[in-house]
C-alpha cells in the first residue's frame, strides 16, 4: 500500500499532453492550495500539536496517492493516505457506504494507516462534472483519545482496547453536511476534553473542503484531464529523482544495531536491527533480529515505521525533490511478523511515536556509511 498505485492509460496519455512549462507552474499552484489548506487548518483549529505546526495537509489521486503536501512533520505524508486507499477497496463500490460528493471521511485507528490513535485524520473526494477526480486530506496529532490514561498516549496500556477511540474510516458528512450523530460519538468517547475534539474535527473538514474548492477552480479553468495528467506527472517525478539519487550511491548492505534499555513502565534491553540493502535504483531496509513485541504501548506497526524513516529520507535524502508517493516506488520493507515493529493487530501502539524515534538514529548512520 505504500507505493504508488500503477499508472492507468488515461493518466499516461494526459501526461502526455502536458505543454512545456504547465509542470513547473501548475505544479506550484498545487503547492499553494496545499498551504492554503494548512493556513486554515491552523486557524479554525485550537488544540496545541495543531498549533505547534505536528499537521499535514495534501492532496492525492483518485486512488489515494500522495501527490503534493504541506508537512509540518513528513510523518503524516506517509499514512494518510492509506485510509483513502482502503476506502477505495472496500467502500466505493458498496452501496451501503460508497463514496459521493460532499462526503468525509475519518479515521483514527493506527490499523488502518494511521501512526497512532491521537493522529486524527480527515480524507475529501473532489468530484468535477460528476466524476472523482481526487482527495484532499488533514492530519493533526489530537492529545486527547479518552484511553485509559489522559493524553492519548497511556503508558500503561497492554493491548489496543486501552488507547481509546479508535475509528475506522468512516463518514462524517455528506452532502457538504456534518453528522451531528457522529460528532456527538466523538465527543462522548473523548469526553475528557469535548470541545477540544468537536473544533478540531471541524478545522480538519474546513481545511479539506477548501482544498477540494481550490482544485476545483482549477479543473474548471485547465480541464480534468489537465489535472489527472498533472497528479500522475508529479508522482512521476518524485519517483524519477529518487531513483536517479540512488544509482549514484554505492551498491551493497550497510548495518547498524540500537539497543533500547527502557520500554515504557519497564526496564529491559530491546534491540533493533537495520539491515540497508542498496543495488542498482532500489533500496531495501530490513529489520530482520529486532525484538519481539512486547506487551506495553511501545509497539509499531510497519506503516508508523516507515512513516519515521520517511522524516530522514524526505527531510535530507531526498529533501530537493517534490514531496509524493513517487519517493516510495523505489523502496521496499522487511518486517518479519511478532517483532516490535509489525506486532499482532490486538498489540497497543499509542507510544508508537517513542518508539520509531530509533529511526532518528539508525536511518542516518545508516547512509552516512552508504
Amino acid at each position: 500500500w505504500l507505493k504508488p498505485e500503477p499508472a492507468r492509460a488515461d493518466e499516461l496519455a494526459a501526461v502526455e499532453k502536458l505543454e512545456p512549462g504547465d509542470y513547473e507552474v501548475y505544479s506550484e499552484r498545487l503547492n499553494m492550495i496545499v498551504t492554503e489548506g494548512k493556513e486554515v487548518f491552523v486557524r479554525v483549529g485550537i488544540t496545541s500539536m495543531l498549533h505547534s505546526g505536528d499537521l499535514v495537509t495534501a492532496l492525492y489521486t483518485t486512488e489515494g496517492d500522495l501527490v503534493t503536501a504541506y508537512c509540518g512533520t513528513f510523518l503524516h505524508a506517509v499514512t494518510a493516505g492509506l485510509g483513502i486507499k482502503w476506502i477505495m477497496r472496500h467502500y466505493v463500490n458498496n452501496p451501503s457506504v460508497g463514496v459521493r460528493e460532499g462526503d468525509v471521511f475519518y479515521v483514527n485507528d493506527a490499523v488502518y494507516g494511521g501512526v497512532h490513535n491521537p493522529d486524527q485524520i480527515a480524507m475529501m473526494p473532489i468530484f468535477f462534472e460528476g466524476k472523482l477526480l481526487g482527495w484532499s486530506g488533514s492530519a493533526v496529532h489530537q492529545p486527547e483519545t479518552g484511553a485509559t490514561e489522559p493524553g492519548g498516549m497511556p503508558p500503561n496500556a497492554k493491548t489496543r482496547h486501552d488507547e481509546g477511540m479508535k475509528l475506522p474510516p468512516i463518514k462524517v458528512a455528506e452532502n457538504y453536511r456534518i453528522k451531528d450523530d457522529i460528532m456527538e460519538l466523538m465527543v462522548n468517547m473523548v469526553s475528557r476534553a469535548p470541545r477540544m475534539q468537536a473544533v478540531d474535527v471541524r478545522a480538519r473538514i474546513a481545511a479539506c473542503d477548501r482544498i477540494r474548492v481550490r482544485v476545483q477552480q482549477l479543473a474548471k479553468e485547465k480541464g480534468a484531464d489537465f489535472l489527472r495528467g498533472l497528479f500522475r506527472r508529479m508522482i512521476q517525478v518524485s519517483e524519477e529523482g529518487t531513483r536517479n539519487r540512488i544509482s549514484g550511491w554505492n551498491d551493497g548492505v550497510y548495518r547498524d544495531v540500537l539497543f533500547l534499555s527502557v520500554l515504557g513502565p519497564k526496564h529491559t534491553l530491546t534491540r533493533i536491527c537495520l539491515a540497508l540493502r542498496k543495488e542498482g535504483d532500489r533500496l531495501v531496509f530490513d529489520f530482520t533480529g529486532t525484538s519481539p513485541e512486547n506487551n506495553t504501548s511501545w509497539n509499531a506497526l510497519p506503516w508508523s515505521a516507515v512513516a519515521h524513516i520517511a522524516v530522514y529520507l524526505y527531510s535530507y535524502a531526498f529533501y530537493d525533490l517534490p514531496i509524493s508517493a513517487g519517493t516510495l516506488a523505489p523502496l521496499d520493507f522487511i518486517f518479519p511478523e511478532g517483532i516490535i515493529f509489525n506486532p499482532d493487530r490486538e498489540a497497543a501502539v499509542s507510544n508508537t511515536v517513542l518508539l520509531c524515534k530509533a529511526m532518528f538514529f539508525l536511518s542516518p548512520l545508516c547512509f552516512a556509511r552508504l
